[in-house]
């Protein structure tokens, strides 16, 4: 009966749920008073668990623990059961689970994991400051892989409640211990996102460069961020360059109208005007009445500003207020149009 247990935890290492779930079933049912039941019961619990079988599984576990108060994997069982409670979506059940088991079992080796997993439950029930306390004491002690869990998370829960630079800090101080893996991929394009939002351009730009050069899930909308940061570096070639790019890789992404945009900023502030008002009229042409396209009609009255074409500067900047109706650029619309008409010398009508 011994070799069977054994041979059924073997299964259940090379992922054989399913056999190792049979034999473990058999072996309960014709040995009860097997010396080692308590593990028995747990590993099958176990298969069941990794099979989603949720509330088989926790029978098993409420059955370990009501039946065998010494058995040496009663932690483990417990932090199984909340598992489970985690996978059927009961995340309550799940919190309550892994508050009991930091209250009974303190010493085990699977405490930190399970501080941290009941950090994670509060994150996700934006429960921040909560969380943040946990994850606090985890941050010293903890094994490298978790701390680094720990410290993208943190950067995580500042960003939510909208304190940018600690976000940031936790961000980039995650990526000191694991700049690798697709966590730190994501790590890279928050911290940006952070000091985007925080003004500091430069260090945004090179985390989305970052981004950009790992091919991800997330390239599209660092694309764009990257040529958004070039040009408020001003990087105006590069943001160009990012931005046609862009274009070519996602034509029809709804990012980008935005894109296009971007280019033609580039081009407006390396003097190709012409080149700009082209893109800004394809932003246009789509007929959207929203924020983009009215910038974008703003700028062409810009670009024929510049070239001192003011009476089609002030047509195009009336176009402003007249399709779109966003206060911000209706106002610097109309601030431009009197400079248009001071231009052209109508001082009366400025």
């Amino acid at each position: 009966a011994d070799a069977v247990l054994q041979h059924a935890i073997l299964q259940i290492n090379a992922k054989e749920f399913a056999k190792a779930q049979k034999a473990l079933g058999g072996l309960i049912k014709t040995q009860p008073e097997h010396p080692k039941m308590d593990s028995a019961i747990f590993y099958l619990g176990l298969c069941m668990a990794r099979q989603k079988q949720w509330s088989e599984a926790v029978k098993n576990f409420k059955l370990l623990l009501s039946e065998y108060p010494k058995s040496t994997v009663r932690d483990r069982t417990l932090y199984e059961w909340a598992w489970c409670e985690k996978g059927a979506n009961n995340t309550e059940a799940a919190a309550e689970l892994y508050a009991r088991f930091l209250g009974d079992y303190a010493s085990s080796p699977l405490a930190k994991d399970v501080a941290f997993e009941l950090a994670e439950l509060e994150f996700e029930n934006k429960r921040y400051d909560e969380s943040i306390a946990r994850l606090q004491k985890l941050t010293k002690g903890a094994p490298k892989e978790l701390q680094a869990k720990v410290l993208y998370r943190l950067g995580w829960c500042y960003f939510s409640k909208n304190d940018m630079a600690k976000a940031a800090k936790f961000f980039e101080a995650m990526l000191a211990q694991d700049n690798k893996s697709p966590m730190a991929t994501m790590a890279h394009y928050q911290a940006g996102e952070a000091q985007l939002k925080l003004k500091v351009y430069e260090p945004a730009r090179n985390h989305f460069a970052a981004v950009v050069g790992r091919k991800s899930p997330i390239q599209e909308q660092s694309l764009l961020r990257l040529g958004e940061c070039q040009a408020l570096t001003g990087q105006w070639p590069q943001s160009q360059q990012t931005c046609a790019s862009f274009l070519k890789s996602y034509p029809k992404s709804k990012l980008a109208p935005r894109a296009r945009l971007g280019l033609g900023w580039a081009m407006e502030n390396q003097q190709k005007y012409a080149e700009a008002i082209a893109e800004y009229r394809k932003v246009i042409a789509a007929g959207k009445r929203d924020a983009t396209s009215a910038r974008c009609q703003f700028q062409i009255g810009e670009c024929l500003f510049a070239i001192k074409k003011f009476d089609e500067a002030i047509k195009e900047l009336t176009l402003v207020e007249v399709k779109y109706g966003f206060a911000e650029w209706n106002a610097k619309a109309l601030l431009e149009i009197g400079k248009a008409l001071q231009g052209k010398g109508d001082t009366a009508a400025a």
